[in-house]
Parts: C-alpha cells; structure tokens; sequence
C-alpha cells in the first residue's frame, strides 16, 4: 500500500510541476516522444516510461515492477525499482539522467545513470532502448 501511495504520489508531482511554467521558458512540447511508454525488461519484469514537458524541460519517471537490481521480499519476489529524472531529444535520440530507488524495506538508492539513451522511430512509433537492442518500448495504449 505504502508502494501505490509513494508511486501515485511521484506521478503526482510530476503532473504538478508541469502544469507550473517555468519562467522563461516558451518552447513548443517535444513532439514525438512525450507521454506513456511500456516495455518489457530481460528478466521478464514490466516497466513503464513516462515523459513530459518541453524540449529545454522534459521530465521522465521510470517504474519497473520487479527490479532484478533490486533483489527478493521474504517470498521470492522482485522488489519494484522507481527512477525520477530529466530528458532530452535531439534528432531521434532521447537521451535521460536518472536517479533510481529500490521499492524495498526500507527503500534504498540504487544509483543515478547519465545519458541512458534510446533511438526513435517515428514509422512504428517505438523507442529502441540501448545498448539493450532486445528492447524495445511501445506507447501506452496502441499495443
């Protein structure tokens, strides 16, 4: 329960603060490759990939529901691993900082990666997650 109410409440904020304006800011939203992406991870988990925002200040929340990374609970399941942190694009590549938590008791950090990169294709409207080819994320809702 204490999972949903820190995940719903991450998605949350991350609403609020694009709602705000930052000042300064006029660009057009990054078309192409904001919204609600899924995939599923090598050891069969499912993850989620939600970006939004701008091209100067575009936000990404990472969900994946059973991080290897992140070991066992006491009955053999894979605790859930969250990341919060920023993107950009450029051409077709989005290329994200993240910062990552395991979803266990207590919730501990796992670490921050710079410049965790996908390919676009806008043809098939899917992200080719690297340097894992055997990945690939579809938008929420056409698959």
């Amino acid at each position: 329960m204490k999972r949903l109410i820190f995940l719903g409440l991450m998605v949350c904020l991350l609403v609020a603060g694009l709602l705000v304006p930052a000042s300064g800011i006029s660009a057009a939203p990054v078309e192409g490759v904001t919204g609600a992406w899924w995939s599923i991870d090598g050891d069969g988990s499912n993850q989620k990939l939600l970006l939004s925002g701008s091209a100067e200040n575009m936000h990404a929340v990472y969900l994946d529901d059973g991080a290897t990374l992140c070991g066992c609970d006491p009955k053999g399941n894979l605790y859930p691993m969250i990341g919060l942190g920023t993107a950009s694009f450029d051409g077709n590549v989005l290329s994200i900082d993240m910062s990552y938590w395991c979803l266990s008791r207590p919730r501990t950090f796992w670490g921050s990666i710079s410049e965790w990169n996908f390919d676009y294709n806008s043809s098939t409207d899917t992200l080719w997650q690297e340097p894992q080819p055997d990945v690939t994320w579809y938008r929420m809702g056409t698959n």
